[in-house]
């Protein structure tokens, strides 16, 4: 039995969030993520280590990762079916979850930190950009089935209809 099939080049609501979303997480990866020891450090700095003590830098790449990964899908894959489009959201599922975990981090970090580090919008934007990636893979994965079109059938009794007649 196959999928039923999505018509026409129709994109559906995850998919276009997604592909918002994932460009959101770019450019906030970017941006002033957290104050601390009087500079303000992005995403990449983070990544990159600038100041020195960063803990596993290497983490940070995966918030990067995991948007580039979701705006890939959205541009460059197209499922012509139900199936795809299913697997296309657990993929974005999956690279936001492991995404999420660098904000998430710095956050703890924050909150035990308390008057030392301060959180900045880049943080607050990557943040936004995961949850909005989260939720078009909801969007996509809790999609109710396409309407199947109505069948009539005539029951009429003429044109030789075999009847009481």
């Amino acid at each position: 039995m196959s999928s039923p099939t999505i018509s026409g080049n129709h994109l559906s609501a995850g998919i276009k969030l997604s592909t918002w979303a994932s460009l959101l997480l770019i450019l906030a990866f970017f941006l002033p993520w957290v104050r601390g020891c009087g500079a303000d450090l992005s995403g990449l700095d983070l990544a990159t280590n600038k100041m020195g003590n960063v803990e596993d830098p290497w983490a940070f790449w995966l918030t990067l990762l995991a948007g580039l990964v979701c705006l890939a899908l959205a541009v460059f894959s197209r499922p012509g079916n139900r199936a795809g489009q299913t697997r296309n959201a657990w993929i974005r599922l999956f690279a936001g979850a492991l995404g999420a975990g660098p904000p998430l981090t710095i956050l703890w970090n924050v909150l035990q930190r308390q008057g030392i580090l301060e959180l900045l919008y880049g943080w607050w934007l990557t943040v936004a950009g995961l949850a909005a990636i989260l939720v078009s893979a909801a969007l996509d994965l809790f999609q109710p089935p396409e309407a199947v079109d109505e069948v009539k059938v005539d029951f009429s009794q003429e044109a030789g209809g075999e009847g009481d007649g």
